[in-house]
Parts: structure tokens; C-alpha cells; sequence
């Protein structure tokens, strides 16, 4: 068999173990939502190798999460600028085998991409996170009355607006429509059926290790590097949608 004959053949059998790879993924999401959306993403190294992820249990997984935790905080605190590392690659950010041109010189000077990112919010960890109810008017109120009296936004007053899952779980005997005002986080909790709306908490406690002595976290701080992914990895977002949660009954938009 001739080279390029060999060369479409495999070319097909991974056409056909992707599909394959899709059809059981999506049959996984069905079956159980909360346990796929939870399940270790499948990651490469820049060679294409599959990278071995160590247990979040193991000690090894501890030291490496802490010494990464203290690597941010000292870059936080240090309150500056920081210069070009050896591990600042942009050509990560992309799919493996895409050439990513990193001479300034040769850039275009102007260019129109045929899938353009589509704009969003960096969701600062200074107000919660995903953890927000941004459209919530007396979350918006409360921000408001930060200002005028103190002329900052203390933490603890943004993350102490509400509290799960005593709300929802008192929701439950009036009218729903409360949950419309609901923060992503929140909302996300009830798609997959936590009932101790663990990332909402998350969320509302990830910024005390860097709260300053006025009571307040950065408000540059947020999730703007995986907002900016997203904003080229996944279509643009057209309209909103209304989805039931994991009870079967309870609508979520």
C-alpha cells in the first residue's frame, strides 16, 4: 500500500476513535452531569504527551498545591510588575500543533479573525467571584453603600450578603422566582444537584487569604484567564437558555 494510502487510513481510524470519544462522553454527561462536569480534565504537554496528574489525595499533589499557593501570594503581595518568564508560553493557551508567531516584528499590524472572542466580565474574587448575584439590585445596592461609607468594599460585607443553602432551602416554600437573580456558582450547584452548594462557598471564601488590613482584596484579582480562553475555545453566547436541575423541576435561566 502506498504511503499516502496508509497516511488517510489512519487519518479515518482517528476520525473515527474522536467520534467514538465524543458519543461517550456525551453519554457519560447524561447519565450523570454532576460526576462528568467533576471528572479530571485529559491534559498535554507542549510535545503532545499526556501529562500525568498526580492524586489530589497523594502528598505530593499537597506540596506541589502549596508551594504553587505560596508562589501567588508572594507575587500578589509583592504588589508590582512582573517581568517575562521562562514559563509564560501564549502557544499553551492553544490547541497542540498550532504555530504561534512570538517575533514582535513579524505581527500584523491590523487582522480580522474569522471566529472573533466575545467580550465578558473577569468576575473579581474582591466581590465573591462567580459567587456574585450581578444581577441582583440588592447585591448592587449593598456595593453602593460600601462606597458611600467607607469609600471601599469590605470583603466580609460582599460575602455575607446571602447565605446557602439556608436561602433556598427557605425558597422552597414561597415562589421561586428569586433564583433568577441567582449567581452563576449558585446556579451551577442546583444544575448538578449540591444541595451544600460547595463552589458557590468556594467562591465566597477564596479571597480571605488575601484580604489587606483595610478589610478589602485586590479588585484586579479574578478569573480573566479562563474568561479569555473560553472567549476563543467556545462559541459566542447568543441568548440565554432555560434548563431544569437535577430535581426534575426547579427552572433555571
Amino acid at each position: 500500500m502506498a504511503l499516502s494510502g496508509r497516511i488517510w487510513l489512519l487519518f479515518i481510524w482517528w476520525l473515527a476513535e474522536v467520534a467514538i470519544a465524543g458519543q461517550d462522553s456525551l453519554q457519560a454527561f447524561r447519565e450523570d452531569p454532576r460526576r462528568w462536569l467533576d471528572a479530571p480534565l485529559i491534559k498535554h504537554n507542549a510535545d503532545g504527551r499526556l501529562v500525568k496528574q498526580l492524586p489530589k489525595d497523594s502528598a505530593s499533589f499537597r506540596l506541589w498545591n502549596e508551594q504553587l499557593k505560596q508562589n501567588i501570594d508572594q507575587q500578589i503581595l509583592a504588589d508590582g510588575k512582573q517581568g517575562w518568564k521562562a514559563h509564560d508560553r501564549p502557544q499553551d493557551l492553544f490547541d497542540y500543533g498550532v504555530k504561534v508567531e512570538t517575533n514582535i516584528h513579524k505581527l500584523r499590524s491590523q487582522a480580522r479573525l474569522s471566529e472573533r472572542p466575545w467580550s465578558s466580565h473577569y468576575w473579581p474574587i474582591a466581590l465573591g467571584g462567580l459567587s456574585a448575584r450581578y444581577a441582583d439590585p440588592s447585591f448592587r445596592a449593598l456595593l453602593d453603600k460600601e462606597l458611600e461609607e467607607f469609600s471601599l468594599i469590605r470583603y466580609s460585607s460582599v460575602v455575607e450578603h446571602y447565605r446557602q443553602p439556608a436561602e433556598f432551602l427557605s425558597l422552597l416554600h414561597f415562589a421561586p422566582a428569586q433564583i433568577d437573580f441567582y449567581s452563576p456558582a449558585e446556579k451551577y450547584d442546583l444544575l448538578v444537584g449540591d444541595k451544600s452548594f460547595q463552589l458557590t462557598n468556594l467562591g465566597k471564601r477564596f479571597g480571605q487569604r488575601w484580604i489587606k488590613e483595610d478589610g478589602t482584596v485586590a479588585m484586579w484579582m479574578g478569573i480573566c484567564h479562563g474568561w479569555a480562553i473560553a472567549s476563543y475555545a467556545s462559541p459566542r453566547i447568543t441568548r440565554s437558555v432555560e434548563v431544569l436541575a437535577s430535581d426534575g423541576k426547579t427552572r433555571i435561566n
